[in-house]
This record gives structure tokens, C-alpha cells and sequence, in this order.
């Protein structure tokens, strides 16, 4: 902690010009995130953090990049969000110093904007599942299937409004409730908020617990050509999840979802999307991991019945035989990053 904070006192002081987080000027925190960022893609990857530090006269070895990073990337992918660089600068600060946040009035008011104005609707009971689709590809201007902040405010000033960084920050964590502090909007996310307050009958379906074994035995069936889940080949599953993954991303997005579908011979409405992607869709991001594909076949067997894993002890055979015959070691402790 004591170091942490230390890094902190040293990016406040020596990058942002200010004795503490209190006072940080939030679009001064976006301009320097932007620097990091070289790319432009809302994240700073590990070579463009060693970049920044090489500029600013630091030459961090590969062990230090990572324990930097580990610092500020709170979900463990890898990189750093907007989200995530923000709320290390500012941790520490006061709640009452921190930028606001929507009232629940507030929240209310800006949803009913949206459907009334964007959507043309006077409550969320008449939202049409194909409108809110539309729009939000409207919103995603590069179709990766998030509304990025850029994107966001790209939306906003073609609606004849220029919102300041802190504005965006608001408005995007009205969206982000989920908490999973990206800094973008899920399409999910995007429909949770609109649909906010509407009595469960009023909210799109859910496919019943019988009507999801009834997915998939289809799948099993048709898809994968056996009569249940103990007879699947986890390199079939891979083959065929890889053929929904078109773009080769390692998740199965909804334009994916729907492309494998029709050629299935189907053609989903995007309710129907919707409800089927959230079986899959464990942890709500919009998209289906491998993992997520996996388990949803998998459910209802029994562990002897599922793909076997390794023992500890063979796990352990395993990294020995990497450490001793592919890089020439005794054991890990002899490793160099």
C-alpha cells in the first residue's frame, strides 16, 4: 500500500502538475491517458505503459511492467481502462472531491430524454428490440460491440451537445452499473438502463429452464452430431465455437452469433438475440467466451462424466517437463522473464 501510494504521489506530482487528487482537472487525466494510449483504442497495453515510461526516462524491466500494471488493471486483462487509470489517480480522494454522479432523478431524466427524443417513445414499455439495436450501432461507430467514451461523445455532439471529460464520466457510469469499471457500454448495459423500472412481464423474455436444455439438445444434436454431452470431443467444441468467432477475438460477439445462425437457416430478430446470447452470457458483457459456450453445453454432467483435467501430480509432471526441456532450467526459481 505504502508504495502504491507512492507511484500515486509520484504520477500526481511529476505527471499531472498537483500536490494531491483533489486537484486534478478530469480532462487533464484524459489528455495524459490519451499520451499513454498510443493507439487510441481506450486502453493502454503493456508497450505503450513502457513507452511512457522509457519518455519519461525509466527503462522498467518486463517484472516491473507487470507489477505497475497489476497495480492499476482491477479486472486482470492485461491492460488498463480509462476507468481503471482514473480510479488509481484518485483513490484517496473524498467523496465529495470525486466528480459527480447522476441523482436518481437525474438518471430518470436523462433515460426519459433518450426515449423520447432518440427512441420516439413515451415509456421503455414500447421500445422496439430492433430500434434499440439500431441505435446502438449508431453509437458504435466501429462496431466492436461497445460504446467506447470517443464514441459516446461523437454521439452526443451529433444530438447538439459537447460534453466536458467529467460530463462523459457521468453519463458513462449512469450506463457502466454493472460496476465492471471498462469505461465503455455493453449493448447489454445499454438495454439494462433504458428498460430500468419496467415490470418484469414488460421486460424481453427469458428462455425457461426447459426451453434452454431444449438450445441445447439442438446443438448437441444438430451442431455437434451426438445424442448427449458425455460423448463431446472438446476439440469439436473448439472447432465449431471458432467458427462462430469469426473475427478470431476469443469471444462470439451478437453480429457473430447471428451470421452462425443464419447459416443455420435461421434469422433471429434481435429480441430473439438477446435472450438466446444471455444463456450463454454468463458474466453480462454481450458476448460469449469460450468458457461460457463450454459450459452451457456441459450443464447437467456429472464431473466423471465431463472432459477430464489433470491431477495435481500430473500438473506438476507437466511443469517440470516445460521448465527442464523447453527452457533448460532445474525449477521456476532459476527463470528470467
Amino acid at each position: 500500500d505504502e508504495e502504491k501510494e507512492g507511484l500515486r504521489q509520484f504520477l500526481l506530482q511529476h505527471v499531472f502538475g498537483v500536490k494531491d487528487a483533489s486537484e486534478l482537472k478530469e480532462e487533464n487525466v484524459v489528455k495524459v491517458f490519451k499520451g499513454f494510449d498510443a493507439d487510441n483504442n481506450g486502453c493502454i497495453s503493456r508497450e505503450e505503459f513502457k513507452q511512457a515510461a522509457c519518455a519519461m526516462g525509466a527503462e522498467p524491466s518486463a517484472e516491473e511492467l507487470n507489477t505497475v500494471i497489476g497495480v492499476f488493471d482491477a479486472d486482470g486483462d492485461g491492460q488498463v481502462s480509462y476507468q481503471e487509470f482514473w480510479k488509481f489517480i484518485s483513490c484517496g480522494v473524498t467523496p465529495q472531491d470525486k466528480p459527480p454522479t447522476l441523482s436518481d432523478e437525474e438518471k430518470e431524466g436523462l433515460r426519459q430524454f433518450l426515449l423520447q427524443h432518440v427512441f420516439g417513445v413515451k415509456d421503455a414499455s414500447e421500445l422496439d428490440h430492433d430500434n434499440v439495436e439500431k441505435v446502438f450501432k449508431g453509437f458504435d461507430a466501429n462496431g466492436d460491440g461497445h460504446i467506447t467514451r470517443a464514441e459516446f461523445k461523437a454521439a452526443a455532439c451529433a444530438m447538439g451537445a459537447e460534453p466536458s471529460a467529467e460530463e462523459l464520466t457521468t453519463v458513462i457510469n449512469v450506463f457502466d452499473e454493472d460496476g465492471d469499471g471498462d469505461g465503455q457500454v455493453s449493448y447489454d448495459e445499454f438495454f439494462k438502463f433504458l428498460t430500468k423500472g419496467l415490470l418484469p412481464q414488460d421486460k424481453p423474455p427469458t428462455l425457461s429452464d426447459e426451453e434452454k436444455e431444449g438450445l441445447r439438445q439442438f446443438l448437441l444434436q444438430h451442431v455437434f452430431g451426438v445424442k448427449d454431452a458425455s460423448e463431446l470431443k472438446e476439440e469439436n467444441v473448439v472447432k465449431v465455437f471458432k467458427g462462430f468467432d469469426a473475427d478470431n477475438s476469443g469471444t462470439i460477439s451478437r453480429e457473430e452469433f447471428k451470421a452462425a445462425a443464419c447459416a443455420m437457416g435461421a434469422e433471429p430478430s434481435a429480441e430473439e438475440l438477446s435472450t438466446v446470447i444471455n444463456v450463454f452470457d454468463v458474466d453480462h458483457d454481450g458476448q460469449v467466451s469460450y468458457k461460457e459456450f463450454f459450459v452451457f453445453l456441459t450443464k447437467g454432467l456429472t464431473p466423471q462424466d465431463k472432459p477430464p483435467t489433470l491431477s495435481d501430480e500430473e500438473k506438476e509432471g507437466l511443469r517440470q517437463f516445460l521448465l527442464q526441456h523447453v527452457f533448460g532450467v532445474k525449477d521456476a526459481s532459476e527463470l528470467k522473464e
